[in-house]
């Protein structure tokens, strides 16, 4: 039969793109066939660099030898916009968090169908994200 073994599982990046879209996988099913929602809370950031996820020649992980990169060239990404499910894995409604005004911009919008509203980091912070969409900032050294 099959044997479980130690295992590692990463993700590495060669090139980073322009927008990166996260998904948070919230829907699961019991044995049963029944369909559950996990509102398990994700750690977010406003701010994200991706220079420790790049693809390195060279380097090993655990035995997997990985190509090098510079890491003085930062992936930095800020956080544009997140969705959100409110309710059960069979029905329920999204809304949208989303930066306002420019990309310097520290005010947030909530949007659920023809309702916008100020919120603050404070409120968008801890919600239970969906999707999250991040975009590259300018590289700095």
């Amino acid at each position: 039969g099959r044997q479980r073994r130690a295992h590692v599982r990463c993700v590495r990046f060669a090139r980073v793109p322009r927008c990166l879209c996260i998904h948070i996988q919230r829907l699961y099913w019991h044995n049963s066939g029944t369909p559950w929602k996990n509102e398990t809370f994700v750690k977010f950031a406003q701010l994200m660099n991706l220079a420790d996820f790049m693809y390195q020649p060279g380097s090993c992980v655990h035995g997997v030898h990985l190509p090098q990169h510079n890491k003085s060239r930062i992936r930095s990404y800020k956080l544009m916009s997140m969705v959100v499910h409110l309710g059960g894995p069979g029905s329920g409604h999204y809304v949208t968090y989303r930066r306002s005004l420019g990309r310097d911009s520290h005010q947030w919008l909530r949007v659920s169908d023809s309702s916008v509203s100020m919120v603050d980091w404070q409120e968008v912070s801890t919600c239970p994200a969906y999707m999250l969409f991040y975009e590259k900032m300018e590289d700095t050294s």
